[in-house]
């Protein structure tokens, strides 16, 4: 499946995130983006219904200096082949890896530096082993808990799930269409299930990288991510299960 890309796109990292209609959030989504980028380009996939109000906030954004590549799809394509739309599009463009996350989810400022801390470690990247990054914790952070938690769960990886190409082509990719498309509400939690069921390991911080701004339960209240509290500076903080 892999392809030779050129040499222009040998190390691109890419942020992907599907948007809909949800324009507070996905103000806030791209506001938590750093400055330049970081060294990741942002890729936005607008659905088909998408109203030009939020189109609006992907363009502003786009003028504040973070490469950034936007289109809308021609129909309506749901969260499920949104995503998968849009880090397949990433992977054809020759992306090195990438971070998927949907439009509601707020980054911590040093979310970015964390992935590529995490792809810089050959020993948390076996695709046999490994399914990637997850930024959020799934209930809360807790100083007195183990470094990380175990992934036993169908939790989310949506709220932030870095990823290298080796890794999407696989097992990711396939990972979206394993279950039925009801199952928990989304992709996000099929590659979930998916790596739980291969006894695939994430890797998960200490301290959350991501908020997820529209939940009401896990990944919402309780979850701090502010950067007093969140590093070591060198993320040492941190263990693989």
């Amino acid at each position: 499946m892999d392809e030779t890309r050129d040499r222009s796109t040998k190390g691109l990292k890419v942020l992907c995130i599907d948007v809909f209609n949800r324009p507070e959030l996905l103000r806030s989504t791209l506001a938590s983006i750093p400055k330049g980028g970081a060294g990741w380009k942002v890729y936005l996939s607008l659905d088909k219904d998408t109203p030009q109000s939020v189109e609006n906030i992907c363009i502003e954004f786009e003028r504040s200096g973070v490469p950034t590549k936007r289109w809308k799809q021609g129909h309506q394509m749901g969260c499920r082949l949104n995503t998968f739309n849009v880090c397949h599009i990433a992977m054809l463009d020759g992306a090195e890896c990438i971070l998927c996350m949907d439009d509601d989810i707020t980054l911590s400022p040093d979310a970015l530096k964390l992935c590529d801390w995490y792809l810089s470690k050959p020993e948390l990247l076996d695709t046999k082993t490994c399914a990637g990054l997850a930024l959020c914790r799934r209930f809360f952070n807790d100083p007195d808990r183990p470094n990380s938690i175990t992934h036993d769960d169908h939790g989310h990886l949506g709220q932030g799930h870095c990823f290298t190409r080796q890794m999407w082509f696989d097992f990711i990719a396939r990972s979206f269409w394993v279950y039925e498309p009801t199952y928990y509400g989304g992709a996000d939690w099929s590659v979930a299930a998916e790596a739980v069921r291969t006894n695939r390991k994430v890797f998960r911080p200490r301290f959350a990288r991501a908020k997820h701004s529209a939940a009401v339960g896990y990944h919402g209240p309780g979850i701090g991510i502010f950067p007093d509290q969140i590093s070591d500076g060198k993320h040492t903080d941190y263990v693989l299960e």
